[in-house]
């Protein structure tokens, strides 16, 4: 299986404004290759690498089910970067997730990057309606023990300070640079979730829940 994208250009209306999700873009991905998915939480990150990996018959990983241990806590960091390394010197891979510290060896190692700009109001609305929907149960995506609570923490934390606001003042602004810096020539940004869901049926790929 492939993925062919030859000078792309994709223009959605929002109203009356016109949303530019592609331009010019000409990538290709195929079985055997290296491919890594950024973007906020709740963007749909860890549905497409689920997709992409069965789609193209390559191993997927989520970030979050390397860094994390039972109950959430974080294991230690140069574990987690062991771990993270050994993952992206094998030969064919999907991962999605941040940890910033690790970005520059993957944009690296990987053929293709997919930054997933989302609205970070959206994609803070579409994480408390995951966690309401998975509360008490450990996603598929997660570490072992770790359990989706819904909960205060949950709720500023990861909804209104990490995604809603830190993403969309600071974190944004600074992917961008990150991509142009380590991964110029080889990534694909899908902005919005309608370029999202246009990819998805453009290239035939079955969404993987």
């Amino acid at each position: 299986m492939m993925i062919d994208v030859q000078d792309a250009t994709k223009v959605y209306a929002l109203g009356d404004t016109q949303v530019e999700a592609l331009r010019g873009v000409s990538l290709a991905v195929a079985a055997g290759e290296t491919l890594f998915l950024g973007g906020p939480s709740g963007s749909g990150k860890s549905t497409l690498a689920r997709s992409l990996g069965a789609h193209l018959n390559i191993p997927h990983y989520h970030l979050d089910a390397v860094m994390m241990l039972p109950g959430w806590q974080p294991r230690p960091f140069e574990d987690f970067k062991k771990r993270h390394d050994a993952i992206i010197e094998q030969d064919a891979w999907v991962i999605e997730g941040a940890y910033s510290k690790t970005i520059p060896q993957r944009f690296a190692r990987a053929d293709v990057v997919l930054f997933l700009d989302m609205n970070g109001v959206m994609c803070g609305l579409r994480f408390l309606k995951r966690t309401w929907q998975n509360r008490g149960k450990q996603r598929p995506e997660s570490a072992e023990g770790c359990v989706d609570t819904f909960s205060w923490d949950a709720i500023y934390h990861v909804t209104i300070k990490y995604t809603m606001l830190d993403y969309t003042l600071r974190r944004r602004p600074k992917y961008k640079q990150l991509l142009e810096k380590h991964a110029k020539g080889k990534y694909i940004t899908l902005q919005g979730f309608k370029a999202l869901n246009r990819f998805y049926s453009d290239y035939e790929i079955s969404r993987r829940s």
